[in-house]
C-alpha cells in the first residue's frame, strides 16, 4: 500500500512540472488499454512470431521461395535464357583456326601451315583478324598460293561491311533476341513470385484467422 501511495504522490508532483519542461513520466505499472482489457493481441503477428513451434509469415515465404514447383521451374527458365544470352555472346569471342597440310610422298613434296586469329565484333559487324602461313617444298603451279619465302608471310586487317550485313547480322540479332528472352524471364519470375506471395500471405492469415476462431469457440 505504501508502494503505491509513493508513486501516487509522485505522478502528482511531478507531472505538473514535466508539462513545463516539456517531458513526460509514464507510469511503469500501467498497461496498454487493450491488454488491460482483453489481453495480449493474439491477432498481432509479433505475438504470433513469439510463441513456440508457431509457423511465422517470414518462415512460410522463405519456404515458398525455395521449394515452391512453380518459382523452382521459373527460375530453371531464367537460367536458361542467361545460358542462351551467353552462347550468343560467344559468337564475339576470338576465334583461332590453324591449318597444316603435309605431302612427303610423290613428285610434289611440300609441308605448309595456316593460323589465323580473328576477332568478330558488334560495331556495324566489323571484325579484325591476324595471321601467319610458311610453305616449303615443291608446290605444283596450281597450288602455288600455299608457296612462301622462307620467313613465311604474316598478314593483318580488318573486315568491314559496307551494305550487307552493316545494320545487322545473324551474330547480332540473335545476341539481341537472347537479351530480350533473358529480360522476359527475370519479368515473368518477379510477376509469378508476387502472385505466390499474396496468395500463401492470403492463405496464412487465413489460417491464423482458423486458429482464432478455434480458440474463440473453445
Amino acid at each position: 500500500m505504501l508502494k503505491k501511495i509513493t508513486i501516487f504522490f509522485k505522478s502528482f508532483f511531478v507531472i505538473p512540472f514535466g508539462i513545463l519542461a516539456g517531458e513526460f513520466e509514464v507510469d511503469p505499472f500501467k498497461k496498454n488499454e487493450f491488454e488491460s482489457l482483453h489481453g495480449p493481441n493474439i491477432y498481432s503477428e509479433s505475438y504470433i512470431n513469439k510463441q513456440p513451434g508457431v509457423l511465422s509469415l517470414s518462415e512460410l515465404l522463405k519456404s515458398v521461395e525455395k521449394s515452391y514447383p512453380l518459382v523452382l521451374a521459373g527460375e530453371k527458365l531464367l537460367t536458361e535464357s542467361e545460358y542462351n544470352y551467353l552462347a550468343a555472346e560467344g559468337a564475339f569471342d576470338l576465334q583461332l583456326r590453324s591449318l597444316g597440310i603435309s605431302k612427303p610422298l610423290g613428285f610434289y613434296q611440300n609441308n605448309s601451315s595456316d593460323t589465323l586469329i580473328e576477332k568478330p565484333t558488334p560495331l556495324g559487324g566489323t571484325s579484325f583478324f591476324a595471321g601467319y602461313r610458311i610453305g616449303r617444298g615443291n608446290f605444283p603451279a596450281y597450288d602455288a598460293r600455299r608457296e612462301t619465302n622462307e620467313y613465311g608471310e604474316v598478314r593483318a586487317g580488318a573486315l568491314i561491311p559496307l551494305f550487307r550485313n552493316r545494320e545487322i547480322d545473324k551474330n547480332r540479332a540473335d545476341l539481341r533476341k537472347a537479351d530480350i528472352d533473358r529480360k522476359q524471364a527475370e519479368i515473368s519470375i518477379q510477376k509469378l513470385k508476387i502472385e505466390i506471395i499474396r496468395e500463401a500471405t492470403r492463405r496464412y492469415w487465413k489460417w491464423v484467422a482458423a486458429g482464432q476462431e478455434y480458440l474463440v469457440y473453445k
